[in-house]
């Protein structure tokens, strides 16, 4: 529980800064942090999937994912 109000607490104060100053910063800028965010992201889910006792399961996990996307476009037209 706790874990999940620090979570929303810094989603937040992000969002609130990006409001404040995003419209501020130059797009190079812009680009750099963001680029800078995704790696990092990367870099934990990496770390992650290492510390992970049974690979297998994120292996399972990712590849249901992409069948899934697969379905999802390639679904018939609802009418």
């Amino acid at each position: 529980m706790r874990g999940t109000l620090v979570n929303v607490v810094a989603v937040l104060l992000g969002s609130g800064l990006g409001l404040l100053i995003g419209n501020r910063l130059p797009e190079k800028i812009k680009k750099v942090i963001t680029t800078g965010l995704g790696l990092s992201t990367i870099l934990i889910g990496v770390q992650m999937a290492f510390k992970a006792e049974n690979v297998l399961i994120i292996i399972m996990i990712s590849n249901q994912r992409k069948h899934g996307e697969d379905l999802l476009r390639h679904r018939p037209p609802l009418h």
